[in-house]
């Protein structure tokens, strides 16, 4: 009976280890959809810092909406390019991005991410959240529909 309950406490010792184990490894791994917006973001801010709108507006879908803040919906490349431009000339020289979720439907996806926008002395300019319903078109990953706000305080 002793030696029953010490090969049962072994075996419940080694699955525990093994299941540790294994929730380590997934935490670690990176899902490939999440991978794909990471790399989209990344030349979304290259883009950004090279001060490029056209390249920011070709990783929209041909049909996108940009849904700004103050301001009714932009559609179209031309006119998120047009957006992406005067935001540059307003002095802001780069964007971070920082995924928080990324939620798979098929061939779209929904990212819900935080952003900070920075002037061209590195002193933060905005910060706020974002949602981008994402499609999957000729093999790559576009934006299709992206709002965002900002999370200062109103000035009073």
């Amino acid at each position: 009976m002793q030696r029953l309950v010490f090969f049962g406490a072994l075996i419940v010792s080694l699955l525990g280890a093994f299941t540790a184990a294994a929730a380590r490894a997934a935490a670690r791994e990176v899902p490939p959809l999440r991978q794909a917006i990471e790399e989209a973001n990344k030349a979304f801010m290259a883009a950004f810092a090279a001060r490029d709108a056209a390249a920011v507006a070709g990783l929209y879908t041909v049909d996108a909406q940009l849904l700004p803040p103050n301001s009714g919906i932009l559609e179209g490349r031309a006119a998120i390019e047009a957006f992406w431009q005067a935001v540059m000339d307003m002095g802001i020289a780069s964007a971070q991005l920082d995924i928080q979720e990324v939620d798979a439907l098929g061939n779209t996806a929904v990212e819900v991410s935080l952003y900070t926008l920075y002037l061209a002395n590195g002193q933060v300019a905005d910060h706020g959240k974002y949602i981008v319903e994402w499609k999957h078109q000729q093999g790559q990953w576009f934006l299709h529909r992206d709002i965002f706000n900002t999370s200062q305080p109103l000035a009073s």
